[in-house]
């Protein structure tokens, strides 16, 4: 295995429904979502011609190890959209008909799963690419893993590109996270420290145990203040946005192989879902 793209297929599901306009197939079924899931698998595929690629899906009752840390963690988000739910099942199905690898583990969230596989990735000296706009994943990115933004021209983020776009190195996103919280999972961080604010005492100070410690090097006594009395919630913050990279995965590099697509039941797949640029694609490239 000499690279990998690990594909965040919740992350893409969601983002396909709320960018494509209204698609509906012969039963008048929303499917905006799955079509954008599967034109972003095309697109990694004629790109990259990649040997190894996974789409990793949420497990079920994902949260429940860090709302075991914070209750309210991701507590004040609404369902998902009643028509998107059908999709993520038909995103199981076209995976399935394509040959491409899916993995959910019951308990844990994509972005752990994700962070395993990468980090087995990585040992066995494989380039690891995360298809996602996660910014939690940017903790993982070093020498040989790396975040693609494949709606963003392929946007390949390093190390050094992590730095210009958020203020700190890598090794410095979780305290960042800690810092400044996470709205979108509940994650509550320092009151009034923005991304701008944290990125700027961490560039200064290098680690959020450091600015723990040493409250009294921060300039404005309310910063100060906050730091004392935030410290519990800077910690917690820290360890709900740590990603979990101990998920029992599959170990076996077979697993995460491509496989042949069955064009046959892709083809009456796409007919039902009234894919026909995707059924044009399909037939063309025979």
């Amino acid at each position: 295995m000499k690279k990998i793209y690990i594909l965040d297929a919740v992350n893409v599901l969601f983002r396909s429904y709320y960018a494509i306009g209204p698609m509906t197939n012969e039963k008048g079924e929303s499917t905006s979502a799955v079509y954008g899931f599967i034109r972003t698998v095309e697109k990694i595929i004629k790109d990259f011609s990649p040997e190894y690629l996974i789409a990793v899906f949420d497990g079920p009752d994902n949260k429940k190890s860090r709302q075991a840390v914070y209750a309210d963690y991701k507590m004040h988000r609404k369902g998902a959209p009643e028509d998107l739910f059908p999709q993520f099942e038909w995103a199981h199905r076209y995976c399935e008909l394509a040959g491409i690898p899916t993995l959910s583990v019951d308990g844990v969230e994509a972005d752990d799963t994700m962070a395993s596989i990468a980090v087995w990735a990585e040992k066995k000296g494989a380039e690891v690419f995360i298809c996602s706009t996660d910014k939690d994943l940017m903790q993982l990115v070093g020498p040989k893993i790396f975040v693609l933004h494949t709606y963003k021209d392929n946007l390949l983020v390093d190390a050094k590109k992590v730095e210009e776009l958020f203020g700190v190195k890598p090794g410095q996103m979780l305290d960042l996270l800690a810092m400044m919280g996470d709205s979108s999972d509940n994650i509550p961080g320092l009151e009034g420290f923005g991304p701008k604010t944290a990125a700027s005492l961490l560039q200064q100070f290098g680690t959020l145990d450091y600015i723990l410690e040493h409250p009294e090097e921060i300039k404005g006594e309310k910063k100060q203040q906050t730091i004392k009395e935030g410290r519990d919630i800077a910690l917690m913050s820290r360890e709900l946005a740590t990603l979990n990279t101990k998920v029992v995965i599959p170990h076996e590099v077979e697993f995460y192989q491509l496989k042949e697509p069955n064009r046959e039941q892709l083809s009456s797949f796409y007919q039902t879902q009234n894919f026909r640029s995707l059924l044009k694609n399909m037939e063309e490239s025979k």
